[in-house]
């Protein structure tokens, strides 16, 4: 069985240089995801924070 490693809003939003609220928007618009909550947070898988950097990432 594999471990899924799972990351909070703040981390992620440090690592993409925005807020947390914005982190949250990406979740509720499904730009992000698929995030779970425990308690009052959100917790995204690592895997899907890396497909949404290479989505996203922008190439000079």
């Amino acid at each position: 069985m594999t471990m899924t490693t799972y990351i909070g809003t703040v981390p992620i939003a440090a690592r993409l240089g925005v807020t947390a609220q914005t982190v949250r928007n990406l979740i509720r618009r499904g730009e992000l995801g698929p995030a779970v909550r425990v308690g009052a947070q959100y917790r995204i898988p690592a895997e899907a924070v890396e497909a949404y950097l290479e989505r996203t990432l922008v190439t000079a």
